[in-house]
């Protein structure tokens, strides 16, 4: 596929996409204790799900919520996030990970103290910075590739791919390529795991149409002010397995009850 025939409005998205999270570089990890409860801990793995709402988390109604019901999210949140990160600490990642749009490393943090090396994909230089300075003597183990991800064209194959609250900012008409390169990346028998926001309530429809192609898009703010547009968007398990079925993976896709959508798989051997 020629993306640079790209339909003008998603390539749009994309370059304004970039720019939000280069401005978001240095607030990404206010976490979303911050925003809807100090008392809320906050070493709960900041920016683990906080970090893709922007500002003021999109569909929770935040704003209109009792203390209560703050604390009732906190706590159901707290519980999701712990749920992902057993599945994910049972992936057997190998020794070499590929990350893709590691951001500021929230990931790679978890990653590296499991493997000897990493390769983080990332296209901003300003998410980059704060993730070597999160990581310390950590970031001699991350070899970051500063890249679009579909401009990343590499050779080696890795023992796991990891990416985090990334598959729902591809375009539908990029997914199947997306995919494939995924698979290119990831040696046989290597594993796979990937975790995104679940569709909220109001844009359910739009997941359950599993032929649509017109991306969904969300504007975003940032403390510097300003509006970008970003793509948004959401997909049943079926549709997400059978994509990556199609380029020779087996993935099976999971929800918590009320914010995440998550994935292990992996690549068979010939």
């Amino acid at each position: 596929m020629n993306f640079d025939e790209v339909d003008a409005s998603v390539r749009q998205a994309l370059d304004e996409q970039k720019l939000y999270y280069k401005c978001r570089a240095q607030d990404y990890d206010i976490n979303l204790a911050t925003i809807v409860d100090s008392s809320f801990d906050p070493d709960i793995p900041g920016g683990l799900y906080s970090g893709d709402r922007g500002s003021q988390p999109k569909g929770t109604g935040l704003t209109s919520q009792t203390s209560q019901e703050i604390d009732a999210l906190a706590n159901q949140l707290a519980m999701e996030i712990d749920q992902v990160l057993t599945v994910f600490d049972q992936v057997q990642l190998g020794e070499h990970v590929l990350e893709l749009a590691s951001g500021t490393g929230n990931w790679t943090q978890r990653i590296v103290k499991r493997v000897d090396r990493v390769t983080a994909i990332e296209s901003s230089v300003e998410m980059v910075a704060v993730a070597i300075a999160k990581l310390g003597e950590e970031s001699n183990k991350v070899r970051f590739v500063i890249k679009d991800i579909f401009d990343s064209e590499m050779d080696a194959t890795y023992d796991s791919v990891v990416f985090g609250f990334w598959i729902s900012h591809v375009p539908r008409n990029r997914m199947a390529h997306f995919c494939s390169m995924v698979s290119k990346w990831l040696k046989p028998g290597g594993q796979l795991f990937f975790i995104d926001d679940k569709a909220p309530m109001e844009v359910a429809s739009m997941v359950q149409d599993e032929s649509s192609q017109i991306d969904r898009y969300e504007l975003r703010d940032t403390a510097q002010g300003g509006n970008y547009r970003i793509i948004k968007n959401y997909y049943t398990s079926n549709v997400l397995e059978k994509l990556f079925s199609d380029q020779g993976m087996a993935i099976s896709v999971s929800s918590t009850n009320k914010f995440f959508q998550y994935a292990t798989g992996f690549k068979p051997n010939p």
